[in-house]
């Protein structure tokens, strides 16, 4: 019973990320092979934080929970941008914040998770872009990694592949990492 509600709540989250991949523009609308792929440039401290995040991070530790997926930014055509969008939560501090390339676009007001939730230990600086499925395994030290096809019309072995683990879920567009976020498990 209790993997049956972790796969509902991941679920819920795993759809959110879908739609956001559903809206996202494609590279080029020609079959132009020579596109290409920027990344937004973020001034890191050398824990692999933006001066906001490190801020938080002195203060309040790692985030509990959060997500980080990676999405274009600006207008389409030739050239597309990708930036880093992270969601850090601090369910004990009832804050949510959310980054673009580091920076602070927005805060929130959270409810805070019931007393006795455990989580995964994992931080956002883990994981990258390009990590492929066995980078992100590694990472991860799991050996309960599942697929899993929330859409499965969406889904198709080597272009889109969702996967759920213990406190986390992620998903490989091309073989590369697009969205991967941790849960918190609430005590039974």
């Amino acid at each position: 019973m209790k993997s049956k509600g972790l796969l509902v709540i991941t679920g819920g989250i795993i759809i959110i990320g879908i739609v956001a991949y559903v809206v996202r523009m494609p590279v080029s609308d020609s079959d132009d092979t020579n596109s290409s792929l920027d990344y937004v440039d973020q001034e890191v401290t050398s824990e692999g934080y933006s001066p906001d995040q490190q801020q938080l991070i002195d203060s309040f530790g790692p985030p509990p929970r959060w997500s980080v997926s990676y999405m274009p930014i600006g207008e389409g055509g030739e050239e597309i941008t990708l930036g880093r969008y992270e969601t850090w939560s601090y369910p004990d501090h009832e804050y949510e914040i959310i980054f673009l390339g580091g920076d602070i676009m927005d805060t929130y007001a959270i409810d805070p998770d019931p007393a006795g939730t455990v989580y995964s230990g994992y931080t956002p600086n883990m994981f990258e872009y390009e990590m492929t499925y066995d980078d992100v395994a590694s990472e991860l030290m799991a050996t309960d990694i599942e697929p899993v096809d929330w859409l499965p019309e969406l889904y198709e072995k080597g272009t889109i592949e969702s996967y759920i683990a213990s406190f986390v879920t992620f998903t490989l567009e091309g073989g590369q990492l697009t969205y991967i976020e941790t849960l918190g498990l609430p005590p039974l």
